[in-house]
């Protein structure tokens, strides 16, 4: 289930422009609505929310109608880069959509469902696989490799000893 649609994207701010783009396909949309939509279950998935969500939370469907709207700029700035102004609208759409990730990410802002109710964190985040993990083999201890040590790139100064 998309998180907002064609008519809610293709507003008057975007409508010339995708007109201008070439657009005629209402599938170009829903394209970028579909990819503007993974990116978002991927960033909310990331702070531990349980995306995709079966019914849209009034914020989903912002931050999909806005990033949507950047992909469609985007695409339209670069077919007509020399276009004046076209690149500082699609980029007000792109700073709104990473401020209001950032402050969901810092917890600033919480995300409500349609009945206003608070849609908590799972404690399911994804983690750095880096974090918390002990290396199996370390650069002071070339015995683990079962290999001699070439001395030329191993001493006291190489190895931070």
């Amino acid at each position: 289930m998309a998180y907002s649609t064609a008519a809610e994207v293709k507003n008057q701010a975007v409508s010339q422009i995708i007109t201008d783009a070439g657009w005629t396909d209402p599938d170009d949309i829903d394209t970028r609505i579909a990819d503007a939509d993974r990116l978002i279950n991927a960033k909310l998935a990331a702070m531990g929310y349980a995306a995709p969500f079966s019914t849209t939370p009034p914020l989903v469907n912002f931050l999909s109608k806005t990033y949507a709207k950047y992909l469609i700029l985007l695409d339209a700035y670069t077919r007509n880069s020399n276009e004046a102004g076209l690149k500082e609208e699609t980029e007000k759409y792109k700073n709104e959509f990473d401020g209001v990730i950032k402050q969901l990410e810092d917890g600033d802002a919480l995300l409500l469902d349609t009945d206003n109710d608070i849609l908590e964190r799972g404690n399911e985040q994804v983690k750095n696989a880096a974090d918390d993990v002990e290396p199996i083999f370390t650069m002071d201890s070339p015995e683990n490799l079962d290999t001699e040590p070439v001395p030329e790139y191993y001493d006291d100064d190489i190895k931070g000893v």
